[in-house]
């Protein structure tokens, strides 16, 4: 199926989204109106059916998928009708990347099976005619359908104010150190306590994934060429994730940059999804399947500083299978200064951020009422830009990297803190500044909410620990390909206090006798999905681990096969660790065990 790549002509970087407000309600009205046909892309729909089989797994996801497909393709390809794309089929775009099938069959568990459709607009005169015909059409070939709506449009959200390229004495200047910032930065990072996580905690990690669906990066830019992955960059909008706005380079600045200005994150692995054209406009379609690629692979956090359209249960679905995966979605509530927050920020699985300026006042333009959950600055915010320039802008755009930024101190100082234990830290440990109706919870305060998940993993002041003792061999290996170790180790000594003493046994197993062990140390901290384990045929252990190193050693997995096969064990969550080790924690002979194992 051809994907339609949707450029809304004639939409500018939006001044403040005045001129083009968008519905609230869930159901769009009964017929269509002019300020409607404004929000979504005529002649087109987005449809939801409902899968019914149970069972799904991702060993048989592929086939259910192509099967269905075809299946749903005719049955909606009648009468004026058209498939154009599906969410699964990612073919199309810039990347050969698909989606892995752990995300497909989470995908068919929580969205079912989501097209986009093409209808004859000479047949059908308006929105509402073309889908009471669809329905209709469903409905007697036997399909349960889960909706039929429009395919909205989304803007870039921000506010364009004293732009200002640097002079050339500012440019020809030393870059600054790792903890300074910019002059012009100082406010608001002061405001939501940044230089003090630094200082005392974490100033990010490069395996941290921030997905900035936008529109894309400048990935040459001096401050942020040396944070963006390009390989995995991908454009669901155009041939190339490069930005030709602006509005994304100075979002993703904010998240994490270093040199002439500081992000709020001064490490990460910044990842551009470009779902927004060049003039700032984009549709649901492009930016669900944006959603899907960012928490496909691995993002820990996607930043959305757009807004539009009204209520879609197909963009609700994708960012909740996105939490599903483990991804904290944020987005920006909106600049209309009105009493009800944007879309996508109000889904209940987004995180809303609204805008204060540096007063710590609500700007203007900041959207407020049910569902803002937290404040950050979002007033004449200088930051990276296009063409490797820097740029001072406003909105609730600017505000919430600020929050996506603290997202990512958050998961840098524990990786295994959940979807919900962020929230919860975010809210518990926001600054008030007023009622919550214009405020949330208050203004994000980065300190406390990373100390609160970095207190729960372990009050150890060093994020990024190596084990004492270190086991020998250590290898130093890239992750990015199958990592693997073969090798036999043997100890046999008690640890005789079973109280974790590294000085009198390697203690991580907590049994009273252990035999074989291996590590591997990657170097730095890497994403580890599953492992792969092999052992010799004559060995009859039980009960191997497999232990991570986090502020101490964790359990990640257990292994309770020893006849000679590989063994694939896929984590809950995906785990970020720098050295991994497998351990027979029982074992009722004393042979040596040749292990192959292997990390992905």
């Amino acid at each position: 199926m051809k994907k339609v790549l949707m450029f809304l002509l004639g939409v500018i970087l939006i001044v403040s989204l005045l001129g083009c407000s968008s519905t609230q309600d869930e159901e769009l009205m009964s017929e269509d109106s002019q300020e409607q046909l404004a929000q979504y892309q005529e002649g087109q729909l987005i449809v939801g059916i409902k899968e019914k089989e149970t069972g799904i797994s991702t060993q048989n996801v592929e086939n259910l998928i192509s099967t269905q497909a075809n299946h749903h393709q005719q049955s909606i390809e009648t009468d004026g009708f058209k498939v154009i794309d599906s969410v699964y089929d990612f073919s199309d775009s810039d990347s050969m990347t698909t989606l892995s099938n752990e995300t497909k069959a989470e995908m068919v568990k929580t969205m079912g099976f989501v097209y986009t459709v093409e209808y004859d607009q000479e047949k059908y005169e308006s929105y509402t005619r073309a889908k009471t015909a669809l329905q209709e059409s469903l409905k007697k070939s036997g399909k349960e359908i889960k909706y039929i709506e429009p395919n909205f449009k989304y803007y870039a959200i921000g506010v364009k104010k004293f732009p200002k390229i640097p002079s050339q004495e500012q440019l020809s200047s030393s870059v600054i150190k790792a903890t300074a910032i910019n002059n012009r930065q100082t406010w608001n990072y002061g405001m939501i306590k940044a230089p003090e996580t630094w200082d005392s905690i974490t100033k990010g990690s490069s395996s941290v994934k921030i997905a900035v669906l936008d529109t894309g990066i400048d990935y040459d830019h001096e401050s942020l060429r040396r944070l963006v992955d390009s390989n995995l960059g991908r454009s669901f909008v155009s041939y190339s994730f490069n930005d030709g706005n602006g509005h994304g380079t100075h979002v993703a600045g904010t998240i994490a940059s270093q040199g002439r200005v500081s992000g709020v994150m001064q490490n990460a692995t910044l990842i551009p999804v470009k779902v927004l054209g060049d003039q700032g406009g984009g549709s649901l379609s492009a930016i669900q399947k944006g959603i899907l690629y960012a928490a496909d692979i691995g993002a820990d956090v996607i930043n959305m500083s757009l807004g539009g359209g009204g209520y879609s249960r197909a963009m609700a679905d994708a960012c909740q299978t996105a939490v599903n995966r483990g991804t904290v979605v944020v987005a920006a509530s909106g600049n209309e200064g009105r009493s009800s927050i944007a879309y996508p920020s109000r889904y209940n699985s987004v995180i809303a951020v609204g805008a204060v300026d540096s007063r710590g006042n609500k700007a203007n333009f900041s959207n407020y009422g049910s569902g803002l959950e937290v404040v950050a600055p979002g007033v004449n915010i200088y930051s990276t830009y296009a063409g490797n320039r820097y740029n001072s802008l406003s909105g609730t755009s600017m505000a919430t990297p600020h929050v996506a930024g603290v997202v990512g101190l958050m998961r840098a100082a524990n990786p295994n803190a959940s979807v919900g234990e962020i929230r919860s830290a975010l809210h518990n440990t926001a600054q008030n500044a007023g009622s919550s109706t214009y405020y949330g919870e208050g203004i994000v305060n980065a300190y406390q909410a990373v100390n609160a998940v970095y207190n729960g993993n372990d009050d150890n002041d060093d994020v990024q620990p190596s084990p004492d003792p270190d086991p020998s061999p250590s290898r130093n290996l890239a992750l990015n390909k199958a990592i693997s170790a073969s090798d036999s180790y043997s100890s046999y000594q008690p640890d005789n206090a079973n109280d974790g003493n590294t000085n009198d046994t390697f203690w991580a197993t907590r049994a009273d006798y252990y035999s074989d062990w291996l590590m591997l140390n990657l170097g730095e901290r890497k994403r580890v999905n599953k492992v792969r384990v092999k052992w010799s045929a004559q060995n009859y252990a039980i009960n191997y681990g497999i232990y991570y190193y986090d502020n101490g050693w964790q359990l990640a997995a257990k292994v309770n096969r020893g006849d000679g096969n590989w063994d694939e064990i896929k984590f809950d969550r995906a785990i970020n660790a720098q050295h991994f080790c497998l351990i027979a924690e029982e074992n009722n002979s004393y042979y040596y065990t040749v292990y192959e194992f292997e990390l992905y």
